[in-house]
């Protein structure tokens, strides 16, 4: 976990709508097994920025900034960019390290919990009721 004092952005409105934009067209918009994208932690909830020290993450990787994290809805398929390295199977979602961006000289990385709707159909529900939060924002794009 990070220990480690987190400096804040200025214009996170901005730095979100500048962001999601490089996201959506470097990983999501050419990937036709998705139906929906949801924006979700820090960069969702305006709290997006860079550490006085590199933190480890859950995973034990040293990282400078914070991550930003997405909700991704696959139709029926369950198949993956080849480039998104899996990081742990939940019951309800897969989740994968999809890239990094650059904001400001510091590389954030972009991670993604992956819901596959035949792969974890028993779980729709649960994601409905408990993934979908106050802070989960809703990608907007077109393929």
């Amino acid at each position: 976990m990070n220990n480690s004092k987190k400096q804040l952005y200025q214009n996170q409105k901005e730095i979100q709508k500048e962001l999601l934009e490089e996201i959506t067209s470097k990983y999501v918009v050419n990937n036709q097994n998705i139906s929906q994208v949801f924006l979700q932690g820090s960069l969702a909830n305006h709290q997006f920025g860079k550490y006085q020290y590199p933190c480890r993450d859950d995973f034990g990787v040293m990282h400078p900034g914070s991550k930003i994290n997405l909700l991704i809805i696959q139709n029926n398929s369950q198949e993956v960019p080849k480039t998104w390295r899996k990081l742990e199977s939940l019951d309800w979602s897969d989740k994968y390290l999809i890239g990094e961006v650059d904001f400001d000289g510091v590389y954030h990385k972009v991670e993604g919990l992956v819901h596959s709707i035949t792969k974890h159909k028993d779980y729709s529900d649960k994601l409905n009721k408990n993934l979908l939060l106050e802070y989960s924002i809703p990608i907007s794009y077109t393929q």
